[in-house]
Protein backbone atom coordinates (compact mmCIF):
# COMPACT_ATOMS: atom_id res chain seq x y z
CA UNK A 1 0.00 0.00 0.00
CA UNK A 2 1.42 3.40 -1.01
CA UNK A 3 0.81 6.54 1.18
CA UNK A 4 1.15 10.33 0.60
CA UNK A 5 1.36 13.27 1.79
CA UNK A 6 1.91 17.27 1.41
CA UNK A 7 4.99 18.70 1.65
CA UNK A 8 5.30 21.21 4.69
CA UNK A 9 6.65 24.33 4.21
CA UNK A 10 7.95 26.94 6.33
CA UNK A 11 9.76 29.68 6.67
CA UNK A 12 10.16 30.05 10.29
CA UNK A 13 12.71 28.81 11.92
CA UNK A 14 12.87 25.33 13.83
CA UNK A 15 15.03 24.62 16.82
CA UNK A 16 15.86 21.57 18.80
CA UNK A 17 17.69 20.55 22.28
CA UNK A 18 20.31 18.06 22.15
CA UNK A 19 19.85 14.97 24.48
CA UNK A 20 21.73 16.65 26.90
CA UNK A 21 20.64 20.18 26.70
CA UNK A 22 23.83 21.62 26.07
CA UNK A 23 23.21 23.20 22.91
CA UNK A 24 19.96 24.26 20.29
CA UNK A 25 20.33 23.05 16.75
CA UNK A 26 18.64 25.44 14.31
CA UNK A 27 16.98 24.83 11.25
CA UNK A 28 15.82 27.47 8.36
CA UNK A 29 16.53 29.77 5.41
CA UNK A 30 19.50 31.12 7.38
CA UNK A 31 20.53 28.33 8.95
CA UNK A 32 20.64 26.65 5.11
CA UNK A 33 22.91 29.50 3.49
CA UNK A 34 25.43 29.76 6.47
CA UNK A 35 26.23 25.59 5.85
CA UNK A 36 26.41 26.38 2.40
CA UNK A 37 28.30 29.44 2.39
CA UNK A 38 30.85 26.79 4.98
CA UNK A 39 31.02 24.43 2.10
CA UNK A 40 31.65 26.72 -0.66
CA UNK A 41 34.65 28.35 1.39
CA UNK A 42 35.88 25.09 1.95
CA UNK A 43 35.53 23.91 -1.85
CA UNK A 44 37.18 27.12 -2.65
CA UNK A 45 40.02 26.93 0.06
CA UNK A 46 39.35 30.32 1.77
CA UNK A 47 37.38 30.05 5.11
CA UNK A 48 38.30 33.94 5.35
CA UNK A 49 35.96 34.86 2.31
CA UNK A 50 33.10 37.04 3.38
CA UNK A 51 29.51 35.42 2.33
CA UNK A 52 28.77 38.89 -0.69
CA UNK A 53 32.08 37.75 -2.30
CA UNK A 54 31.58 33.77 -2.67
CA UNK A 55 29.37 34.39 -5.54
CA UNK A 56 32.12 35.80 -7.56
CA UNK A 57 34.79 33.91 -6.28
CA UNK A 58 33.12 30.48 -7.49
CA UNK A 59 32.61 32.51 -11.19
CA UNK A 60 36.32 33.05 -11.26
CA UNK A 61 37.38 29.93 -10.80
CA UNK A 62 39.19 27.93 -13.91
CA UNK A 63 37.02 25.45 -16.49
CA UNK A 64 39.13 22.93 -15.34
CA UNK A 65 39.07 23.70 -12.03
CA UNK A 66 38.08 20.50 -9.80
CA UNK A 67 35.98 22.11 -7.48
CA UNK A 68 33.82 24.09 -9.91
CA UNK A 69 31.05 21.47 -11.01
CA UNK A 70 30.10 21.53 -6.89
CA UNK A 71 30.76 25.17 -6.08
CA UNK A 72 27.99 26.01 -9.46
CA UNK A 73 25.69 23.84 -8.10
CA UNK A 74 25.46 24.94 -4.48
CA UNK A 75 25.16 28.23 -5.64
CA UNK A 76 21.86 26.90 -7.41
CA UNK A 77 23.34 26.18 -11.10
CA UNK A 78 23.05 22.59 -12.50
CA UNK A 79 24.08 19.49 -10.91
CA UNK A 80 24.88 16.49 -13.21
CA UNK A 81 25.11 13.53 -12.68
CA UNK A 82 25.82 10.18 -14.86
CA UNK A 83 25.03 6.54 -13.95
CA UNK A 84 25.66 3.63 -16.05
CA UNK A 85 23.54 1.01 -16.67
CA UNK A 86 25.54 -2.35 -16.46
CA UNK A 87 23.14 -5.20 -15.64
CA UNK A 88 21.42 -6.48 -18.61
CA UNK A 89 17.84 -6.24 -18.24
CA UNK A 90 18.87 -2.51 -17.39
CA UNK A 91 21.18 -1.81 -19.97
CA UNK A 92 18.49 -3.85 -22.44
CA UNK A 93 16.47 -0.17 -21.87
CA UNK A 94 19.32 2.58 -21.78
CA UNK A 95 23.34 2.20 -21.42
CA UNK A 96 22.83 5.21 -19.11
CA UNK A 97 21.23 8.39 -18.16
CA UNK A 98 22.07 11.94 -17.26
CA UNK A 99 20.45 13.25 -13.96
CA UNK A 100 20.46 17.31 -14.26
CA UNK A 101 19.29 19.29 -10.83
CA UNK A 102 18.85 23.32 -10.15
CA UNK A 103 17.83 25.25 -7.88
CA UNK A 104 15.09 26.85 -7.48
CA UNK A 105 13.56 29.18 -9.57
CA UNK A 106 16.65 28.90 -11.69
CA UNK A 107 17.19 29.42 -15.43
CA UNK A 108 19.18 26.56 -17.64
CA UNK A 109 19.83 24.54 -20.50
CA UNK A 110 21.65 21.39 -21.38
CA UNK A 111 22.63 20.07 -24.88
CA UNK A 112 24.11 16.28 -24.92
CA UNK A 113 26.43 14.76 -27.77
CA UNK A 114 26.33 10.98 -27.10
CA UNK A 115 29.00 9.20 -28.46
CA UNK A 116 29.00 4.43 -28.69
CA UNK A 117 31.71 2.66 -29.41
CA UNK A 118 30.61 -0.86 -30.22
CA UNK A 119 33.71 -2.71 -31.58
CA UNK A 120 35.05 -0.40 -34.60
CA UNK A 121 32.22 0.95 -35.11
CA UNK A 122 31.24 4.61 -33.84
CA UNK A 123 27.92 6.36 -33.36
CA UNK A 124 27.54 9.40 -32.41
CA UNK A 125 23.89 11.75 -31.72
CA UNK A 126 24.03 15.55 -30.85
CA UNK A 127 20.84 16.35 -29.02
CA UNK A 128 19.39 20.29 -29.12
CA UNK A 129 19.70 22.50 -26.22
CA UNK A 130 16.96 21.72 -23.87
CA UNK A 131 15.40 23.79 -21.01
CA UNK A 132 15.67 22.71 -17.64
CA UNK A 133 12.32 22.29 -15.76
CA UNK A 134 12.17 23.22 -11.91
CA UNK A 135 12.61 19.68 -9.84
CA UNK A 136 15.30 19.01 -12.61
CA UNK A 137 15.07 16.36 -15.24
CA UNK A 138 16.58 13.08 -16.78
CA UNK A 139 17.69 12.49 -19.98
CA UNK A 140 18.26 8.57 -21.27
CA UNK A 141 21.39 7.44 -23.57
CA UNK A 142 20.11 7.02 -26.77
CA UNK A 143 21.84 3.57 -27.14
CA UNK A 144 20.97 0.38 -25.64
CA UNK A 145 22.75 -2.97 -25.37
CA UNK A 146 22.68 -5.39 -28.36
CA UNK A 147 22.57 -8.85 -26.52
CA UNK A 148 25.60 -9.44 -28.22
CA UNK A 149 28.90 -9.98 -26.56
CA UNK A 150 30.89 -7.12 -28.33
CA UNK A 151 33.17 -4.67 -26.44
CA UNK A 152 31.14 -1.67 -26.32
CA UNK A 153 31.72 1.80 -24.22
CA UNK A 154 29.76 5.04 -24.73
CA UNK A 155 30.83 8.68 -24.11
CA UNK A 156 29.03 11.58 -23.11
CA UNK A 157 29.71 15.72 -23.33
CA UNK A 158 27.60 17.91 -21.32
CA UNK A 159 27.55 21.58 -21.97
CA UNK A 160 25.29 23.23 -19.47
CA UNK A 161 24.22 27.14 -19.55
CA UNK A 162 23.34 28.54 -16.41
CA UNK A 163 21.43 32.56 -16.46
CA UNK A 164 22.85 33.49 -13.07
CA UNK A 165 22.77 36.71 -11.05
CA UNK A 166 26.67 37.09 -11.69
CA UNK A 167 25.82 36.40 -15.62
CA UNK A 168 25.94 33.59 -17.73
CA UNK A 169 27.82 30.61 -16.83
CA UNK A 170 29.15 27.90 -18.95
CA UNK A 171 29.87 24.01 -17.76
CA UNK A 172 31.20 21.04 -19.57
CA UNK A 173 31.74 17.97 -18.38
CA UNK A 174 32.46 14.50 -19.84
CA UNK A 175 31.85 11.25 -18.92
CA UNK A 176 33.39 7.62 -20.18
CA UNK A 177 31.94 4.96 -19.83
CA UNK A 178 33.70 1.43 -18.37
CA UNK A 179 33.95 -1.07 -20.77
CA UNK A 180 30.94 -3.63 -21.29
CA UNK A 181 32.02 -7.19 -22.07
CA UNK A 182 36.06 -6.42 -20.91
CA UNK A 183 37.35 -9.62 -21.21
CA UNK A 184 37.33 -12.93 -23.52
CA UNK A 185 33.74 -14.73 -23.47
CA UNK A 186 34.08 -18.22 -25.34
CA UNK A 187 36.59 -20.83 -24.55
CA UNK A 188 37.50 -24.27 -25.09
CA UNK A 189 39.22 -26.21 -22.10
CA UNK A 190 40.12 -29.19 -20.75
CA UNK A 191 41.85 -30.39 -17.25
CA UNK A 192 44.30 -33.44 -17.70
CA UNK A 193 47.15 -34.86 -15.41
CA UNK A 194 50.29 -32.94 -15.35
CA UNK A 195 52.42 -36.48 -17.33
CA UNK A 196 49.73 -37.19 -20.08
CA UNK A 197 48.50 -35.21 -22.76
CA UNK A 198 45.63 -33.23 -23.23
CA UNK A 199 44.81 -34.87 -26.33
CA UNK A 200 42.78 -37.61 -24.67
CA UNK A 201 41.19 -34.82 -22.50
CA UNK A 202 37.25 -34.14 -22.21
CA UNK A 203 37.24 -30.65 -24.05
CA UNK A 204 34.37 -28.46 -22.91
CA UNK A 205 32.95 -25.67 -24.65
CA UNK A 206 32.04 -22.81 -22.01
CA UNK A 207 30.71 -19.07 -22.85
CA UNK A 208 29.66 -16.43 -20.87
CA UNK A 209 25.58 -16.22 -21.06
CA UNK A 210 24.25 -13.12 -20.02
CA UNK A 211 20.83 -14.65 -20.04
CA UNK A 212 21.85 -16.68 -17.12
CA UNK A 213 20.02 -14.59 -14.03
CA UNK A 214 22.96 -14.91 -12.10
CA UNK A 215 24.92 -12.71 -14.22
CA UNK A 216 25.71 -9.58 -12.35
CA UNK A 217 27.32 -7.17 -14.60
CA UNK A 218 27.96 -6.83 -18.32
CA UNK A 219 31.31 -4.42 -16.83
CA UNK A 220 32.55 -8.16 -15.26
CA UNK A 221 35.51 -9.70 -17.04
CA UNK A 222 34.42 -13.20 -17.91
CA UNK A 223 36.63 -16.52 -16.08
CA UNK A 224 36.07 -19.67 -17.44
CA UNK A 225 34.04 -21.49 -14.77
CA UNK A 226 36.16 -24.78 -13.80
CA UNK A 227 36.23 -24.30 -10.13
CA UNK A 228 32.42 -25.02 -10.88
CA UNK A 229 32.63 -28.54 -12.97
CA UNK A 230 33.54 -30.49 -9.28
CA UNK A 231 37.04 -31.10 -10.38
CA UNK A 232 38.71 -33.37 -7.87
CA UNK A 233 41.71 -31.82 -6.11
CA UNK A 234 45.19 -32.03 -6.55
CA UNK A 235 47.76 -30.78 -9.12
CA UNK A 236 45.93 -30.72 -12.66
CA UNK A 237 47.05 -28.74 -16.04
CA UNK A 238 44.53 -26.64 -16.84
CA UNK A 239 44.48 -25.98 -21.31
CA UNK A 240 42.18 -23.80 -22.61
CA UNK A 241 41.71 -22.28 -26.26
CA UNK A 242 39.71 -19.86 -28.46
CA UNK A 243 39.71 -18.13 -31.68
CA UNK A 244 40.66 -14.54 -32.07
CA UNK A 245 38.76 -12.10 -34.67
CA UNK A 246 40.50 -8.97 -35.23
CA UNK A 247 38.96 -6.42 -37.04
CA UNK A 248 41.65 -4.08 -37.91
CA UNK A 249 45.79 -4.24 -37.60
CA UNK A 250 46.40 -3.34 -34.25
CA UNK A 251 49.13 -3.72 -31.72
CA UNK A 252 47.63 -5.62 -28.49
CA UNK A 253 48.95 -7.17 -25.49
CA UNK A 254 47.25 -10.07 -23.04
CA UNK A 255 46.30 -9.30 -19.55
CA UNK A 256 45.13 -12.39 -18.02
CA UNK A 257 44.28 -13.06 -14.16
CA UNK A 258 45.18 -16.15 -13.16
CA UNK A 259 45.97 -18.46 -10.46
CA UNK A 260 48.60 -20.54 -12.11
CA UNK A 261 51.49 -20.36 -13.84
CA UNK A 262 50.47 -19.56 -17.48
CA UNK A 263 51.71 -20.35 -21.30
CA UNK A 264 50.48 -18.17 -23.56
CA UNK A 265 50.43 -18.86 -27.64
CA UNK A 266 49.60 -17.27 -30.23
CA UNK A 267 48.92 -19.18 -33.74
CA UNK A 268 51.11 -21.55 -31.97
CA UNK A 269 54.23 -19.34 -30.84
CA UNK A 270 54.71 -18.53 -27.45
CA UNK A 271 53.85 -14.73 -25.89
CA UNK A 272 56.42 -13.54 -23.33
CA UNK A 273 55.48 -12.44 -20.22
CA UNK A 274 55.54 -8.68 -19.71
CA UNK A 275 58.04 -9.61 -16.29
CA UNK A 276 58.42 -12.64 -14.47
CA UNK A 277 57.89 -10.56 -11.06
CA UNK A 278 54.11 -10.73 -10.93
CA UNK A 279 52.26 -12.24 -8.78
CA UNK A 280 49.05 -14.86 -9.28
CA UNK A 281 45.68 -13.67 -8.66
CA UNK A 282 42.79 -15.94 -6.90
CA UNK A 283 39.52 -15.77 -7.45
CA UNK A 284 38.65 -14.67 -3.52
CA UNK A 285 41.38 -11.90 -4.08
CA UNK A 286 39.94 -8.35 -2.79
CA UNK A 287 41.77 -6.61 -5.75
CA UNK A 288 42.89 -9.14 -8.53
CA UNK A 289 45.91 -7.42 -10.44
CA UNK A 290 46.58 -9.05 -13.83
CA UNK A 291 50.05 -9.97 -15.44
CA UNK A 292 50.58 -9.03 -19.23
CA UNK A 293 52.27 -10.59 -21.78
CA UNK A 294 54.81 -7.88 -24.03
CA UNK A 295 52.91 -6.83 -27.22
CA UNK A 296 52.30 -8.21 -30.43
CA UNK A 297 51.17 -7.00 -33.44
CA UNK A 298 48.02 -8.75 -34.55
CA UNK A 299 46.85 -8.11 -38.22
CA UNK A 300 43.01 -7.95 -39.07
CA UNK A 301 41.56 -11.35 -39.40
CA UNK A 302 41.38 -14.29 -37.34
CA UNK A 303 43.73 -15.84 -34.70
CA UNK A 304 44.60 -18.76 -31.98
CA UNK A 305 44.51 -18.00 -28.65
CA UNK A 306 45.84 -20.85 -26.32
CA UNK A 307 46.88 -21.45 -22.71
CA UNK A 308 48.38 -23.93 -20.74
CA UNK A 309 47.61 -23.18 -16.91
CA UNK A 310 49.72 -24.89 -14.35
CA UNK A 311 47.28 -26.05 -10.95
CA UNK A 312 49.25 -26.93 -8.15
CA UNK A 313 48.00 -29.75 -5.84
CA UNK A 314 48.29 -26.82 -2.51
CA UNK A 315 45.36 -24.72 -4.73
CA UNK A 316 41.65 -25.54 -3.84
CA UNK A 317 39.49 -25.43 -6.90
CA UNK A 318 37.15 -22.15 -5.32
CA UNK A 319 39.94 -19.87 -5.59
CA UNK A 320 41.18 -20.86 -9.00
CA UNK A 321 41.09 -18.06 -11.82
CA UNK A 322 41.52 -17.61 -15.36
CA UNK A 323 40.29 -14.52 -17.17
CA UNK A 324 41.86 -12.90 -20.53
CA UNK A 325 41.07 -9.65 -21.62
CA UNK A 326 42.84 -7.85 -25.01
CA UNK A 327 44.75 -4.49 -24.36
CA UNK A 328 46.43 -1.87 -25.10
CA UNK A 329 50.04 -2.27 -24.69
CA UNK A 330 50.25 1.41 -23.55
CA UNK A 331 46.72 2.49 -21.72
CA UNK A 332 46.20 -0.98 -20.56
CA UNK A 333 42.55 -0.15 -21.99
CA UNK A 334 40.50 -3.01 -23.31
CA UNK A 335 40.38 -3.19 -27.23
CA UNK A 336 37.23 -3.01 -28.39
CA UNK A 337 37.94 -4.61 -32.22
CA UNK A 338 39.29 -7.89 -30.62
CA UNK A 339 36.38 -10.80 -29.97
CA UNK A 340 36.81 -14.53 -29.27
CA UNK A 341 34.64 -17.40 -30.51
CA UNK A 342 35.36 -20.93 -30.02
CA UNK A 343 32.42 -22.99 -30.77
CA UNK A 344 33.49 -23.81 -33.80
CA UNK A 345 36.04 -26.06 -32.44
CA UNK A 346 33.42 -27.68 -29.76
CA UNK A 347 32.85 -31.82 -30.69
CA UNK A 348 28.44 -32.28 -30.94
CA UNK A 349 28.60 -33.66 -27.51
CA UNK A 350 30.31 -30.67 -25.81
CA UNK A 351 28.32 -28.14 -27.80
CA UNK A 352 26.07 -26.91 -25.44
CA UNK A 353 28.08 -27.26 -22.19
CA UNK A 354 27.60 -23.22 -21.48
CA UNK A 355 29.38 -22.44 -18.25
CA UNK A 356 28.67 -19.16 -16.97
CA UNK A 357 31.40 -17.05 -14.21
CA UNK A 358 31.91 -13.13 -13.54
CA UNK A 359 35.23 -12.18 -12.27
CA UNK A 360 35.01 -8.33 -10.53
CA UNK A 361 36.94 -5.54 -12.13
CA UNK A 362 39.92 -3.45 -10.03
Amino acid sequence: MACSAAPITSTRPRSGTTPRGSSTISCGPARNASLRNEDLRRLLGRPELPAEAIGEAVLALAEDHPSRPDALARLGGPGLRVDEHTAPDEAANTLGRLIVGVGPGERATVQCDWTLERGEQVRTVVQDERAVPDGGMVINAPFRWDDSLTPTRWTLLVTARWASEWGEVTMRHRHRSEVLVPGLTSWLAAVSAPDTSSDSADWQLFQADPFDPDFASLTDRYGVPLQHQGQPEGAWVVHARTRLAVTTDCVAAFAYYSSDDVELFLDGQPLAPASADAEPAWYYDLVQRPRRTEPIRLAAGSHELSLRCTKSAELPWYQWLLAVSAVDPDSGEVLLGITSDASAWAAPAATGRVGTERVGTD
